[in-house]
């Protein structure tokens, strides 16, 4: 109810109510549920400047703090270990082993780093590869397919990191057949399956390290308690996003009174300069006729400025709606009638404060 919808939302969208803090898919799930009131013609101008907001604020609270920058899924704490072991990837060789989920996210993270350094993919489904492919992602120049499963020890030996998240239920690189013999370069290998597709015995080979999911759980546990301390500086935001909620719903309660109110006075002035000058008619230009429109507008301005200023900064919303009712009532502005011509789904709606 009332306002707690408006921080319910702007929460949401900052991922600050997710099962994983600061969780970044429901911003698209945000956008696909804006999109979809709109193309039902569900959404009218406030649900409309609503979801605008919670989107902005999402964005927000992801560039001004760091909450989205610590990696809480295995997937990312795969790729953020890979970046303590090995320093930046953007031109290491990396070998990812697999086209599953948690293998693709891997991919697009891996790609996000830029550079030229080789992404290969592998996977016994040729076809998962192929797809993943067709995903339009940045920097795919890096991104290497068409490689065979069973050269998967050769290319793991020329890789400077291999990432391995198969289904498989036993190991898929094994010490016995994985050669170490001609690698002259450090070899960091993150075995993020469940089962392990790893032989842990290939961690005792020189020049290799080798982790596991235990080792990420580990990173993930501490990005969350990280995040967890951040979640003050994203509420900031949230109620600075409130507050412009707050702005832009009075403005619009005000607006077609104020609007209104104007083009009356206007009328009027304008009607007075032609009966009393005849600027209308037979003087329109001449000195007087512009002397006197300067004049008028400088008046009405002047009037006008103090009720307009005094509606804009009311806070109290219900003190708000009686002094636009009494303006409309004094004034015999026909706004409301305006208003009932328009749909419903286009009426602005109010979500009020909490008293």
């Amino acid at each position: 109810l009332r306002e707690d919808v408006a921080i319910h939302l702007f929460r949401v969208a900052s991922g600050l109510d997710s099962l994983v803090l600061g969780e970044g898919q429901i911003m698209s799930q945000v956008k696909a549920a804006h999109r979809a009131a709109q193309e039902a013609g569900t959404a009218g101008p406030l649900l409309d400047q609503l979801f605008k907001l919670a989107l902005s604020c999402g964005k927000r609270v992801r560039s001004e703090t760091a909450m989205a920058r610590r990696a809480v899924s295995v997937s990312s704490a795969a790729v953020e270990l890979a970046r303590q072991v090995l320093g930046p990837l953007k031109e290491r060789s990396c070998l990812v082993v697999g086209a599953g989920k948690m293998a693709r996210i891997c991919a697009k993270h891996l790609l996000s780093e830029g550079g030229y350094g080789p992404v290969s993919m592998i996977n016994r489904n040729q076809e998962k590869v192929e797809q993943f492919a067709q995903n339009k992602l940045p920097n795919m120049h890096r991104l290497k397919t068409g490689l065979s499963f069973e050269d998967r020890y050769l290319l793991s030996a020329a890789a400077d990191l291999v990432i391995v998240s198969t289904s498989a239920p036993d190991f898929v690189l094994k010490k016995e057949d994985f050669r170490s013999d001609r690698r002259s370069k450090e070899l960091c290998i993150i075995d993020i399956s469940v089962p392990r597709n790893v032989d842990p015995a290939i961690g005792e080979l020189p020049g290799i390290s080798l982790f596991h999911s235990d080792h990420l759980s580990q990173i993930v546990n501490k990005n969350l308690s990280e995040r967890e301390a951040l979640v003050s500086e994203a509420e900031h935001i949230v109620f600075q996003t409130l507050d412009s909620f707050h702005a832009w719903q009075r403005s619009a309660l005000v607006a077609p009174t104020i609007t209104h109110l104007r083009k009356k006075i206007e009328a009027i002035r304008v009607e007075q300069i032609r009966k009393t000058t005849r600027c209308g008619l037979s003087v329109e230009g001449t000195a007087d006729c512009l002397h006197m429109e300067l004049i008028s507008r400088a008046i009405i301005n002047q009037i006008l400025h103090h009720p307009t200023v005094q509606l804009k900064s009311t806070d109290d919303y219900e003190m708000l709606r009686q002094q636009a009712e009494a303006l409309r009532t004094l004034f015999n502005l026909d706004v409301l009638s305006d208003e009932h011509r328009t749909s419903a789904a286009d009426e602005p709606g109010l979500i009020t404060p909490s008293p």
